[in-house]
């Protein structure tokens, strides 16, 4: 077991404290004073040395801890610093932290540029931040420290990191010393097998989700399947409209069927006129070539007539003509 113990507490320019040195002794050590004297600010500092926060856990960059002067306004050139020297277990520890201001040079000489922090172990000064939280942690954890300084810092912790800090705190009890206790946490440990609780519970909250999500959609489901069911039906009125129709079909058959008669009627006249048309036509064609055939012959007959007629004008002729030559 690690014994730390407070030996001496040094602020310069911290807050409103310009300098001011606290001894611890063995003894119980009280801090009193009215409102606004400087309780709150010795326990600012410690935690600032130690962790950079302050008692509100805000970190040094969300408080101001630079000394203010009469107007209000943080006086510059100062070097605001916390040193404590730690006893653990018997050996002297100083840590020191300094916030510092960083001025400009050359043009912007006397230009308060940023400002910086500084780390020291036993007066040695250390490069990084992270080597000097190294240190802190390996003196005393900063959880550890809240818990066994703040009462009311365990409730502010995550379930899990109570949790974590509770079984450290109880030792090492397995699942079935528990479930010794009661005989209802048998069940949760066949239930377990192999598996942690926090693996459990999210398995089981993860078939919750789907159940609840599987509940959610079933009044949906339930309105389509509804929506799709036909309304109930009067079976005596869709009898005498199914009988209705039945009629309906047979008088559309009937008029089907006198239509098709009177199709065949119309269509065998049709064909009676095609046929008549068809004689017509041909006497007709026949009567055309008689008359050709007549037309033709009396042609023929009349150039055969001409013909003769022109050979006796030319022998009538021909007979004259010797004639009046041999006179």
């Amino acid at each position: 077991m690690k014994e730390v113990f407070l030996k001496k507490l040094i602020l310069k320019n911290f807050k409103k404290i310009q300098d001011l040195t606290v001894e611890f002794t063995d003894k119980n050590t009280f801090i009193c004073g009215g409102n606004g004297t400087g309780k709150t600010t010795l326990q600012d500092a410690f935690l600032w040395l130690l962790f950079g926060k302050d008692s509100t856990n805000r970190a040094d960059t969300n408080f101001n801890i630079k000394t203010l002067g009469e107007d209000g306004k943080p006086i510059l050139h100062l070097v605001h610093s916390v040193t404590g020297v730690l006893s653990i277990n018997g050996r002297d520890v100083e840590l020191q932290r300094n916030y510092v201001e960083k001025w400009g040079s050359g043009v912007n000489a006397g230009v308060l540029q940023n400002h910086a922090t500084e780390f020291y172990l036993n007066g040695v000064k250390l490069k990084t931040k992270k080597e000097y939280d190294a240190e802190v942690a390996a003196i005393l954890p900063e959880d550890v420290f809240r818990m066994i300084t703040n009462p009311l810092y365990f409730p502010t912790m995550k379930a899990q990191d109570q949790k974590a800090m509770l079984l450290e705190m109880a030792g090492n009890v397995t699942n079935e010393e528990v479930a010794n206790i009661n005989p209802k946490f048998q069940e949760l440990i066949s239930l377990i097998s192999g598996r942690t609780l926090e693996q459990l519970a999210k398995e089981i909250a993860s078939k919750k989700s789907a159940i609840k999500d599987e509940l959610k959609g079933i009044p949906g489901r339930i309105d389509s399947v509804r929506d799709a069911m036909p309304e109930s039906e009067d079976w005596a009125v869709l009898e005498k409209e199914i009988a209705d129709k039945k009629e309906k079909i047979k008088d559309i058959d009937s008029q089907l069927a006198d239509k098709s008669k009177q199709i065949e009627a119309e269509f065998k006249a049709k064909s009676e006129l095609q046929k008549q048309i068809g004689n017509k036509k041909l006497a007709k064609s026949q009567r055309e070539n008689e008359i050709r055939q007549n037309a033709n012959k009396s042609y023929h007959d009349v150039l055969d007539n001409i013909s003769k007629l022109e050979s006796l004008v030319s022998t009538k002729n021909f007979l004259v003509t010797s004639r009046l030559k041999i006179k």
